[in-house]
């Protein structure tokens, strides 16, 4: 999301109209699940005062279920991470790969993976980020922090999964062509991941990527999917899993794009933006409200 707290230049995304389609989406699915997959913050204008806190509110006030780490999650430190971000979250902030360098464990509070059982359905979410958190605008990130190869916990973390659940997704804030390379080296761990909701590379998929395997004799798809960045789309996801087959048998993605002009902001999240900002949004006036559409 990096910090889109109002639209783009081109009228798309901004938290008010994504948070509008949030809410409409929760209230007919309300056994769905709203995820993040990192890099919610880094919007250097807003967040260079306020760091997580505006965002780490919205996220509370929409009852985020999970969100992945980002390598700018890492952007002010550890101890910033935790404190202004993982402490105040009420939802589950996830990253199995990223160790603070002082304990050499996982900084505080943030877990490798958790598994929530809906309608006899255990579904369990692992998440990894990509190692290279410093860039050389800011080379200093992620100089207190311990980085383990994806593929590496992925070795480690994936079979206990499986083992303990139904469909395994893996939130990846990782580019997808690096995730496919990780795949294709690691054909018996791609075979127990249903779904990859990817981030980071800021790439659009409007139809799932799908990467098969094939290990004796027995056939796997991988879907993995992943909605750009500035909140320009809302991703929404239908897994379909039959319970005879103890297997994932379809998944069905539509994105919703984020027009400004069209969608009416949703004023609980205009009014934490407005007291952090003090009102400097443009105009937040839309000309109609969409009603949502959706496929059986």
């Amino acid at each position: 999301m990096h910090g889109k707290y109002y639209p783009n230049n081109n009228s798309t995304g901004g938290m008010p109209y994504i948070s509008t389609i949030i809410k409409q989406l929760k209230t007919k699915y309300p056994d769905s699940f709203l995820i993040d997959i990192g890099d919610t913050v880094y919007n250097p204008p807003y967040d260079k005062k306020h760091h997580f806190k505006p965002m780490v509110k919205i996220m509370n006030t929409l009852k985020y279920d999970i969100a992945a780490t980002g390598n700018h999650e890492y952007q002010y430190g550890v101890n910033t991470l935790v404190n202004e971000y993982v402490k105040q979250a009420n939802f589950k902030v996830l990253n199995s790969n990223i160790l603070d360098k002082s304990t050499n464990k996982l900084p505080e509070g943030i877990i490798p993976y958790t598994i929530i059982e809906k309608n006899g359905i255990k579904i369990a979410f692992i998440s990894v980020c990509t190692t290279e958190l410093a860039t050389s605008a800011n080379p200093h990130v992620g100089k207190d922090t311990i980085k383990i190869p994806i593929n590496q916990i992925l070795k480690e973390l994936i079979p206990k999964i499986k083992s303990q659940s139904n469909i395994v997704i893996l939130l990846a804030h990782e580019g997808i062509n690096k995730i496919q390379d990780i795949l294709k080296s690691n054909p018996d761990i791609a075979s127990d991941i249903d779904v990859i909701f990817a981030g980071h590379d800021h790439n659009y998929t409007p139809k799932p990527i799908i990467f098969e395997t094939n290990i004796k004799g027995f056939n796997h798809k991988t879907y993995i999917v992943e909605m750009g960045a500035y909140t320009k789309y809302l991703g929404f996801s239908q897994i379909k899993y039959d319970k005879k087959q103890n297997k994932v048998i379809d998944f069905i993605l539509k994105p919703f794009p984020i027009n400004s002009k069209v969608i009416q902001p949703d004023p609980e999240i205009k009014k934490i933006i407005d007291e952090y900002f003090n009102n400097k949004a443009t105009s937040y006036i839309p000309t109609i409200n969409p009603q949502l559409t959706f496929t059986n």
